[in-house]
């Protein structure tokens, strides 16, 4: 039985710490179709509505991925990001503690 949409998947993290990051965009390139937000866990979700091939990008203040390149089949596809929290915002330095962003500004 054919499904409406197919999905990718995936987790967002700290490169530096490997920690979970929540409320990160999750988003196609170009594209002005609903994205995603990270949960507590760092845990995305997107449903796509159709197979092909998608740039997929996450983003939190001004730290962002570069774009993956993914084929979408009618299979779950699952794709991990990693964001360096240093270039989140300018000046500051950001982290997570307690579920919680932190941050310091110089």
């Amino acid at each position: 039985m054919p499904t409406d949409t197919v999905s990718v998947f995936g987790y967002v993290v700290d490169e530096s710490t490997r920690t979970p990051l929540p409320t990160v965009q999750v988003y196609v390139e170009g594209s002005l179709q609903g994205g995603a937000l990270t949960d507590r866990s760092g845990r995305y979700q997107l449903a796509l509505p159709q197979t092909g091939n998608y740039r997929i990008v996450a983003l939190l203040l001004d730290a962002h991925s570069d774009p993956f390149e993914v084929a979408v089949t009618a299979e779950p596809v699952r794709v991990d990001f990693t964001l360096d929290l240093d270039r989140a915002v300018p000046g500051c330095r950001l982290w997570v503690a307690d579920n919680a962003y932190q941050y310091e500004c110089r």
